[in-house]
């Protein structure tokens, strides 16, 4: 975010996107902040490294119940939607290469906070989870869609079996999409998709569509519900 805020709102305004998990903000602090038709709520670290933040239209504002920062790789912001609670999750993934012990700690986290999350509520994980789901279901039946990106990796199969054991589905495997649609980092030729959108598999029915968003350097992954 830094040095870019205003293009990001920009982006996200014209898109007509009301919520956007935000990763890699590269913040210190933890606060909230008015951004033209949109409020940005983040949490930092101190040497303002990584870091995670959502962004939420005006129009939901007086609709936010509670925002929670469990770290700069978790924070949460739970909003009522018409009739219907929604916690988004945005979450920010340990880079492979890093320690087994804190790839463990953060799936952890993710467990403990999702599994919080009452029944009744709609859970929407948002975030550069760092890894690799593959192409194919290959055994991830109920949580892969079919339509993934590229080869699966040891992460990879990490946040499927942690899709399987809180009852995610992620997303980007929903649709099918021209690989330029599913790709989430595109550089020097290289193509990979490591940021997803997770909801739980028995609100599946509220996607109409998931899609990559590679426009000015900024990367995303789109679900509209």
């Amino acid at each position: 975010m830094s040095g870019r805020a205003a293009e990001v709102v920009e982006t996200l305004h014209r898109r007509k996107i009301d919520v956007c998990c935000v990763q890699e903000t590269r913040w210190t602090g933890a606060v909230g902040k008015g951004m033209s038709r949109y409020k940005f709520f983040w949490q930092g670290c101190k040497d303002g490294t990584a870091g995670v933040g959502l962004l939420i239209s005006d129009r939901w504002i007086n609709r936010i119940i509670d925002v929670k920062r469990m770290n700069e790789r978790i924070m949460c912001l739970k909003v009522l939607i018409g009739d219907k609670l929604v916690t988004c999750i945005c979450t920010y993934a340990p880079q492979t290469g890093r320690i087994a012990e804190e790839k463990d700690s953060f799936l952890d986290q993710m467990i403990s906070v999702t599994g919080n999350i009452p029944a009744s509520e709609l859970i929407v994980v948002g975030g550069d989870l760092n890894d690799h789901v593959r192409t194919n279901v290959d055994g991830c039946d109920g949580v892969h869609g079919g339509y993934g990106f590229g080869e699966r990796n040891a992460d990879g199969e990490q946040i499927l079996e942690f899709c399987d054991a809180m009852e995610l589905i992620v997303t980007n495997t929903c649709f099918k999409r021209q690989k330029n649609k599913l790709a989430t980092y595109v550089s020097g030729g290289t193509a990979s998709a490591i940021n997803y959108l997770l909801l739980r598999g028995c609100d599946g029915r509220h996607i109409k569509t998931s899609k990559s968003l590679l426009e000015n350097s900024i990367t995303a992954s789109v679900t509209c519900w």
